[in-house]
C-alpha cells in the first residue's frame, strides 16, 4: 500500500486548506517545529480511517479551537493491490460523510466504513471516538508522539486480527479441539477432586487419613512414653547406687584442708615481694632523672657551640650582600636617568600615530554621510512605488469567498449528477399501438427508457395502472443535487463572475500585485533597517566636526614636543633594540636589589635570633655547673646502678620460694571442691526425687494395646482409598498435560513467523541478539552475549527501540499476506544513542523496501543521512498555503 495525498480543512491549527501531496513509496520524512501540527496531521490521517464520521465526539477533537461548529474535512488518495482508492470524510454530529471511491465504484456512509474495516483490520466505532480496544492492526502500526511504548497493548487488541491472518497457515483448528478435551477432562477431575484441592472425595480421604494418622501417632507416643519412664527408673536406681558407694565427701575435705594451710604461706612471701617491687621503682626513676639530666646538659653545651660557629658566619654573608646591594643602587640610577630622556621622544611619535588615524576617522565618517545620502534618495523612489503599487491593488475587485470554495460546491455538483445517475432506476416504455399507454396522463406515441427520478403513472385502459415510486435515495440526491446548484448559481452572482475561471483569475491578480507590493516593502525595510537616515546624517555631521577638532588639538600638542626635545643629546635617538636592552637592564638591576634587600632583612633577622639562642644556652649551661656539673651527674648514675642490681638480686631469690602459684588460683581451687562437694549431694538428692515421682508415674499409665491395634487397622484402610483416588487423579492430569502440550506447540507455531523476523532485527541492532516471545506475542527476555535480560528490566530507550522492532515485524508478516500497511512514527526513536540511531536507520530503510513509512519529527538533523524518498518541511508547507 502507498499513501499519496492527504488534504485537511478546517482541522485544528489548518483553518484553511492543507495539502501533502506527492508521497511515495518507502521514507517520508516530515518536520517542523513543535506546535506546526504534526501530530494533528498523524491524528488527522488516523480519523479519516478509524473515527466514525457522524459523532460529535471526533468534530469536537477535530474542529479549530475558534471554531467549534465547524465541519473538519479530511481526504486521503492511497495505492493497494494497484487500485487507487479516494476516502473523504466530513466529521459533524449526525450530518457527517463518508465517501470511498475505489476505481470506478463508490461507497457511502457505513457500507464505506465497512470496506475499511474488512482493508484495514480493525473494528468499526460503536460510539463517540473509537476505543483502544477497537483499533486493530492500525493500532500497531501507527505510533502517535510519546506512544512508542504502547506496543504491548497495540498487541492485544490487534491478537485476535494478528491469529487470523496467519493461522490458517499452521493449522491452529488444532488449539480448538485441544481446548475443549481440556476443558471435559478438568470437568472430569473435579469429580475427585476441586482446582482448588480442597474438596471432592479425594480432599476428603486425605482429611480421613490424616485423623488416623494423628490416633496412631498419638498411641505410639503414648507407648513410647510407657517404655521410657521404665527404662529412665531403672537407670535412675543403677546411678544412685553407685554414687552412694564412691566415698567422694571424705576424699574431697581432705584437699581442702591442705589448700587452706598454703594460702596462708603465700600471701606473706607476696607480700615481701611487693615492697621490694616499690624500692626497685623508686631506683629505676632516679636513675631514669638522672640520666636524663646528664642528656639534657650535654645537648645545651653542644648547641652552644654550633650557633657561635653560625653567627660568625651570619656576619660575613651580611657584608657581602650590602656591597653587592650600593652597587646595583649606583646602576639603576645612571639607567633610570637614560630612560626619562627617550620618554619625550616616544610621546611624540604615539602622536603622530593618533593624528594619523584621527585624519582616517574623519574620511570614514564623510564616505559613510556620502553612503546614508544615497539611500536616503534610494528609499524615496521606493516609496513612490509602494504608493503606486497599493493604488493598482484596491482597484482589483475580489469577492468575499475564495475560488477553492466555488470549485469545491462545483465539484460536489458534477458528483451529486454522477451518484444520481448510478442510483436512479430505469423504466423501459413499450408501446405495441400508439396512443395505448398514458404516462402521467399523457399519451405516449414511441417507446422509450425512461430515469425513474419523480413519481410517475403507467395506464394502460381497460388493461392496467402502474403507479412508480422512485427510490428514496434518488429522491434525496435530487433534492441535495436542486440545492447545491442553487447555492451555486446564488454564490457565483455574489462575486460578480461568469464562472469560477474568472474568479479564479481575479485572485491571482490581485495575488501578483500583493506579492509585488510585499516585495518593494521588504526591499525598503532591508534598505533603511532600524535607523532613520535623517537621524543618522545629523549624528553623522557631529561625529566629523568633533573628529576635526581632534585633528587640531593632536596637532598643536606634536609642535609643542617637538620644541622640548629638539636640543637632547643623541641617546634620544637609540634604536629599538636599544630601548628593550635598557629596558631590560633597569628591570634586572630593579629585580636584583629587591631580592638583596629581601636577603639582607633575612640576614639581619637570623644574627639577632642566633645571639638571643647562643646568651640563653649560656646562662643555662652556667646555671647548672657547667662541664663540672656533667661529671657530678656521672657519678651519682654509677652509684643507684650498683644499688639496683642488689635489689634484682634479692627479689630473685624471693620468687624461686613463690613458685608458679598465686593466692587467685589457691582461691580459685578451694571454690571449685567446695562446689564438687555441693553438687555430689545435689546429685543424690535430686536422683532420690525423680525415683520417686517415676514410680508414681508409672503406676497412672494410659497406655493400651487393644486401643493402637484399632487405630493403625483404621489408618491402613484410609491409606488404600486415598491411594486409589490420588491414581485417578494423576492419570488425568497427565492427559490434561497432554493437551496442553498440543496447545503450547500451535502457539509455539503462531509465535514462530513474528519471532524469527525479530530476531533479524535484533541482530542488527544489538548484534548477535535474539529474542523470546510469550503467548501475547509480545517480546519478553533479549539475549545477549549468553545473558537472558527481560525486556521489562531494560532501559527505557532500549524498550522502546525493543517496541519498534515488533511493530516492524508485525508489519512485515502482514504486508507478505496482502494487508495494507504503512507506518506512521512520530519521534518514536529519540531516546537512541549515535551507534544505535544508525542501525536503526539502517532498519527502517531495509522494511521501507517492502512498505510505506511516515517519519514526523521535529529534529531533522537526526535524519541528514537517511535519504528519504521525499522530505517535507511542513513550516514552509503552511507559509505557502
Amino acid at each position: 500500500m502507498q499513501l499519496r495525498t492527504v488534504r485537511l480543512e478546517r482541522v485544528r491549527r489548518f483553518n484553511g486548506l492543507l495539502e501533502l501531496d506527492d508521497l511515495r513509496e518507502g521514507i517520508n520524512l516530515i518536520y517542523g517545529p513543535n506546535e506546526t501540527g504534526k501530530s494533528t496531521i498523524q491524528m488527522a490521517i488516523a480519523a479519516a480511517f478509524l473515527e466514525k464520521y457522524s459523532s460529535q465526539a471526533p468534530q469536537q477533537e477535530l474542529a479549530p479551537r475558534d471554531q467549534p461548529d465547524a465541519r473538519p474535512r479530511v481526504q486521503v488518495t492511497f495505492v493497494h493491490d494497484g487500485e487507487t482508492y479516494e476516502l473523504t470524510k466530513e466529521f459533524f454530529r449526525r450530518g457527517g460523510t463518508c465517501v470511498l471511491r475505489q476505481g470506478s465504484t463508490t461507497f457511502t456512509g457505513e457500507e464505506a466504513v465497512a470496506r475499511l474495516v474488512g482493508l484495514f483490520r480493525f473494528e468499526a466505532p460503536s460510539s463517540r471516538l473509537i476505543s483502544e480496544a477497537q483499533l486493530g492492526l492500525p493500532g500497531v502500526f501507527w505510533v502517535p508522539q510519546g506512544g512508542a511504548l504502547g506496543v504491548e497493548a497495540a498487541l492485544d487488541h490487534a491478537r485476535v486480527h494478528f491469529i487470523r491472518e496467519i493461522g490458517d497457515e499452521i493449522g491452529s483448528a488444532r488449539e480448538t479441539a485441544a481446548d475443549a478435551l481440556v476443558e471435559r477432562l478438568r470437568r472430569i477431575r473435579t469429580e475427585v477432586v476441586t482446582p482448588t484441592g480442597r474438596g471432592g472425595p479425594l480432599a476428603q480421604a486425605r482429611r480421613d487419613l490424616d485423623r488416623c494418622e494423628v490416633a496412631v501417632a498419638q498411641q505410639e507416643e503414648l507407648q513410647r512414653n510407657s517404655k521410657l519412664l521404665r527404662d529412665r527408673l531403672a537407670q535412675i536406681q543403677a546411678e544412685l547406687t553407685d554414687l552412694e558407694a564412691q566415698g567422694v565427701e571424705a576424699a574431697l575435705g581432705a584437699e581442702i584442708e591442705v589448700i587452706g594451710q598454703r594460702h596462708v604461706e603465700l600471701r606473706a612471701m607476696l607480700a615481701a615481694r611487693e615492697r621490694m617491687l616499690g624500692e626497685r621503682a623508686s631506683l629505676d626513676e632516679r636513675i631514669a632523672d638522672a640520666n636524663q639530666r646528664l642528656s639534657s646538659l650535654t645537648e645545651e653545651i653542644e648547641r652552644l657551640r654550633q650557633f657561635e660557629a653560625e653567627a660568625v658566619t651570619i656576619e660575613g654573608t651580611l657584608a657581602e650582600r650590602e656591597a653587592e646591594l650600593e652597587r646595583h643602587r649606583s646602576a639603576l640610577v645612571s639607567l633610570q636617568a637614560q630612560d626619562d630622556r627617550l620618554g619625550l621622544r616616544q610621546a611624540f611619535m604615539r602622536l603622530e600615530r593618533e593624528h594619523q588615524a584621527s585624519i582616517e576617522q574623519l574620511a570614514a565618517v564623510v564616505e559613510r554621510e556620502n553612503d546614508v545620502r544615497a539611500r536616503q534618495r534610494t528609499s524615496l523612489e521606493i516609496r513612490e512605488q509602494i504608493e503606486h503599487l497599493s493604488e493598482q491593488l484596491q482597484a482589483v475587485v475580489v469577492a468575499e469567498e475564495s475560488a477553492d470554495q466555488l470549485a469545491e460546491l462545483e465539484a460536489r455538483c458534477v458528483d451529486l449528477r454522477a451518484r444520481l445517475q448510478a442510483v436512479s432506476t430505469k423504466v423501459a416504455v413499450e408501446i405495441v399501438e400508439a396512443g395505448r399507454l398514458y404516462l402521467d396522463g399523457k399519451a405516449q406515441l414511441d417507446s422509450a427508457s425512461l430515469l425513474l427520478e419523480e413519481e410517475m403513472l403507467l395506464e394502460v385502459p381497460g388493461i392496467a395502472r402502474i403507479s412508480l415510486v422512485p427510490q428514496q435515495r434518488a429522491a434525496a440526491l435530487r433534492l441535495e443535487l436542486d440545492a447545491a446548484e442553487a447555492d451555486l448559481a446564488d454564490r457565483l452572482r455574489a462575486t460578480g463572475a461568469k464562472d469560477v475561471g474568472e474568479l479564479r483569475r481575479r485572485e491571482q491578480e490581485r495575488h501578483d500585485l500583493a506579492s509585488s507590493l510585499d516585495g518593494r516593502r521588504r526591499e525598503l525595510a532591508q534598505l533603511l533597517g532600524d535607523a532613520d537616515p535623517a537621524v543618522e546624517l545629523a549624528d553623522l555631521e557631529r561625529r566629523r566636526e568633533v573628529q576635526a577638532q581632534r585633528c587640531e588639538a593632536i596637532a598643536q600638542e606634536r609642535a609643542v614636543l617637538a620644541e622640548s626635545f629638539g636640543h637632547s643629546s643623541d641617546e634620544v635617538n637609540l634604536s629599538p633594540e636599544a630601548i628593550d636592552q635598557l629596558h631590560g637592564m633597569i628591570g634586572f638591576h630593579t629585580t636584583t636589589i629587591n631580592r638583596l634587600e629581601d636577603e639582607v632583612r633575612a640576614s639581619r633577622e637570623e644574627r639577632l635570633v642566633k645571639t638571643e639562642a647562643i646568651r640563653w644556652l649560656m646562662d643555662s649551661v652556667d646555671q647548672r655547673g657547667g662541664a663540672d656539673g656533667v661529671e657530678r651527674l656521672r657519678d651519682r648514675l654509677d652509684q643507684l646502678t650498683q644499688e639496683r642490681e642488689r635489689v634484682d638480686q634479692d627479689l630473685a631469690a624471693l620468687d624461686g620460694r613463690i613458685g608458679t602459684e598465686d593466692l587467685a588460683s589457691l582461691e580459685e581451687r578451694s571454690v571449685e571442691l567446695h562446689q564438687r562437694m555441693e553438687h555430689h549431694k545435689d546429685r543424690i538428692r535430686r536422683y532420690r526425687e525423680e525415683r520417686g515421682e517415676l514410680i508414681g508415674q508409672i503406676r497412672g499409665d494410659p497406655f493400651s494395646e487393644e486401643e493402637l491395634a484399632g487405630v493403625v487397622l483404621a489408618r491402613d484402610r484410609a491409606r488404600t482409598l486415598v491411594a486409589a483416588l490420588e491414581e485417578r487423579s494423576e492419570a488425568l492430569a497427565t492427559l490434561i498435560e497432554v493437551a496442553e502440550g498440543i496447545i503450547a506447540d500451535v502457539q509455539a507455531d503462531l509465535t514462530a513467523p513474528l519471532r524469527d523476523r525479530l530476531i533479524s532485527y535484533a541482530n542488527h541492532l544489538f548484534l548477535a541478539a535474539s529474542v523470546e516471545l510469550d503467548a501475547a506475542f509480545k517480546p519478553r527476555n533479549l539475549l545477549r552475549d549468553g545473558v537472558v535480560e527481560p525486556v521489562s528490566q531494560l532501559s527505557f530507550g532500549t524498550r522502546e527501540q525493543m517496541a519498534l522492532l515488533t511493530r516492524l515485524g508485525v508489519a512485515d508478516l502482514m504486508a507478505e499476506r496482502g494487508v495494507p500497511v504503512f507506518l506512521m512514527l512520530d519521534d518514536a526513536i529519540l531516546n537512541a544513542d549515535g551507534v544505535r540511531l544508525t542501525r536503526l536507520k539502517t532498519i527502517l530503510t531495509m522494511a521501507a523496501r517492502r512498505y510505506q513509512i511516515l517519519i514526523f519529527t521535529c529534529r531533522p538533523e537526526l535524519f541528514s543521512d537517511l535519504e528519504p524518498s521525499r522530505t517535507i518541511d511542513l513550516a514552509a508547507t503552511i507559509q505557502r498555503s
